[in-house]
């Protein structure tokens, strides 16, 4: 599947489809964060790449990630994780790609 895969966006809409739309893949992302939060992390990812402008899928991934950063004893794991939550709180997927979203 990584060899000459589909693009992200349009592999992205079709899980969003098949989970029954975008509002479902945020819930089932925020539900996995608990108990499973690689898989919390890889859902919202897949949310992003379909609907990258969407402020629900932002106000969620910042959260995944924030949480996420909170469990990590490794600060580079933490700050990278950081990094996507504040990169989420800008409306953007990575903050150094956006340097004009940077306050």
């Amino acid at each position: 599947d990584t060899l000459l895969p589909a693009a992200k966006a349009e592999l992205a809409a079709t899980w969003v489809a098949l989970a029954g739309g975008i509002e479902r893949l945020i819930a089932r992302a925020e539900a996995e964060l608990e108990a499973r939060p690689e898989i919390a992390a890889h859902l919202i990812e897949a949310a992003f790449h379909a609907s990258p402008d969407s402020a629900d899928v932002h106000a969620a991934r910042a959260k995944i990630y924030r949480t996420r950063a909170a469990q990590q004893s490794a600060s580079m794991a933490r700050n990278i994780f950081n990094h996507a939550a504040l990169s989420s709180d800008a409306g953007v997927r990575d903050l150094a790609s956006n340097p004009n979203s940077a306050s």
